[in-house]
C-alpha cells in the first residue's frame, strides 16, 4: 500500500527530527547525560509519529493519547513497554533532579539502556514503515 503524499511528507518530517534528536543525543550524552536521556526520549516519540503519520493519523494531544494508541496498534504494541520506561526516564531526568549518579545522569547508563530503548522502537516503526510502503 503507498503512502498518501501529504501523509508520505508529514512523516518524513517525524522521521527527520527524530535523527537529528537522535545524533544530538550521542553529540552530548558524555557531557549532559541527562539531557541526552531526554532528547532521546523525543526521538523516539518522533519515530513513533512518523508511523502514525503515514497512517494519516493527527498529532497526538498528549503523550497519554500516544502512549494509548502504542498499546491498540497491533503494529505498535510491541514496543509500547519500552517507549514508556524511556517516557518515564525522561521524564525523572527532566523533573525530579535526581542526584550525580543516577542512571539518567551516568552517560554510560543512558548509552546503553536509554539508547537500546529507543533503537526498539525505532526497529519497530522501521519494519512496519516497510510494510506500509510494500
Amino acid at each position: 500500500m503507498a503512502i498518501d503524499g501529504g501523509f508520505a511528507l508529514r512523516a518524513k518530517r517525524h522521521r527527520d527530527q527524530a535523527e537529528r534528536n537522535q545524533e544530538f543525543a550521542r553529540h552530548i550524552v558524555d557531557d549532559v547525560p541527562d539531557w541526552s536521556t531526554i532528547i532521546t526520549f523525543y526521538a523516539a516519540l518522533h519515530f513513533v509519529d512518523e508511523y502514525a503519520a503515514a497512517l494519516g493519523l493527527s498529532p497526538f494531544g498528549s503523550h497519554g493519547a500516544r502512549n494509548g494508541w502504542l498499546i491498540r496498534c497491533k503494529e505498535m504494541r510491541s514496543i509500547a513497554r519500552q517507549y514508556d520506561h524511556l517516557r518515564s526516564y525522561a521524564s525523572i531526568a527532566r523533573y525530579n533532579c535526581p542526584p550525580v549518579g543516577h542512571d539518567v545522569r551516568t552517560p554510560q547508563v543512558v548509552k546503553t539502556r536509554m539508547f537500546s530503548l529507543k533503537a526498539q522502537v525505532k526497529r519497530c516503526v522501521d519494519l512496519a514503515m516497510r510494510k506500509l510502503e510494500s
